[in-house]
Formats: C-alpha cells, structure tokens, sequence
C-alpha cells in the first residue's frame, strides 16, 4: 500500500472500556467503527481477562509492542493500558483522521489536551444511529443499558442527555421527521 492511499484510512486505537461495555450490551458489531481497530497488547490483556468473547471481532488487530510511554503522557494518571494505547495512538502519523476509543476521564482529557480526537462507548452508538447502522430502538436500548449490562460508570443524567440527542438525531439519509 503507497503511503497516499495509508493516509486516507481513518487510524483507530481502542482502550479497555469501549470493546467491553459495547460488547456488553450487545452493540459492538454495529456501534464500534467500520475498519481496523488498533488494540495494544496491554488493552488486548486487559479485555482477556474480563470478557475474552469481546476480543472476537474481526475487526480488532493485536499489536504487540514493547510499552515505550510517550513523554506527554508519563505524569498523567493512566493505568497501563490507558498509557499503552494512548503511547501508541501518539506514535502513529496523524491523518486527520485519528481517532482514539476511550470512556476513563482522564484519558479522554489527556486526548483533549493533545488534540487525539476522542470518542467513547456513548458517542460510538450515537454515531452508529446516524449514520444509519442501527435502529432507534436498539440504539436506545444500547444506550439505557450501558450503566447496569455495559457497566459503564455513567451518571444517570448523561444517559438521559445521549438518549436525548438520539431522539433529535436524523439517522443518514433520512429526512427529518
């Protein structure tokens, strides 16, 4: 593959948290993105060791290097696989078109501060609904369960706030009602 074509594919990298609770609930086959999804081998045993049925889909690729923590990140308060995965995500070139997997607090500030795009388990089915992957119906189910079934920590206000930007969301190539 030329390096032209490498540039226009969206660069993935997964923490613990979204491939567990969307599998959890049963949303990771249409909630998580479409391509590869880079998981470092510190994430990869991390979700072993908890659900290894979510390491399953075929989109997930094992990266198994060396832990080398990036210097932006080594005073931060991030368990290893935050570090690892979030290391490696600052390792690769950026596209534009990065973006990190992540539901801890302080890993998504981290991304905010070193301008990773960054999305949790949350805004992945509110980005699969619109983009026309799923129903409104299981995407809300998806998102209802996510506390109890997903074990997101979540406060129950932000799951009314997704469930509301659900309802006012137009799914991709519908007209709005």
């Amino acid at each position: 593959m030329g390096i032209g074509e490498a540039t226009r594919h969206m660069s993935v990298v997964a923490d613990t948290g979204p491939l567990l609770h969307l599998h959890w609930v049963g949303a990771a086959g249409w909630a998580l993105p479409q391509q590869t999804i880079a998981v470092v081998d510190e994430v990869w045993d991390e979700v072993q060791r908890h659900d290894g049925t979510a390491l399953q889909d075929p989109r997930l690729q094992h990266i198994t290097l060396p832990l080398v923590a990036a210097q932006a990140l080594t005073q931060r308060n991030l368990d290893r696989g935050e570090l690892a995965a979030l290391s490696y995500a600052l390792s690769l070139p950026r596209t534009g078109k990065d973006l990190f997997l992540c539901d801890d607090r302080s890993a998504r500030r981290a991304c905010a501060e070193l301008l990773l795009p960054v999305t949790g388990s949350i805004g992945l089915i509110l980005v699969a609904y619109t983009a026309g992957r799923v129903s409104f119906e299981r995407a809300s189910a998806a998102l209802e369960e996510l506390p109890t079934r997903g074990r997101l920590h979540v406060s129950p206000q932000l799951i009314q706030l997704a469930l509301t930007a659900l309802s006012n969301a137009v799914p991709f190539g519908r007209t709005t009602p």
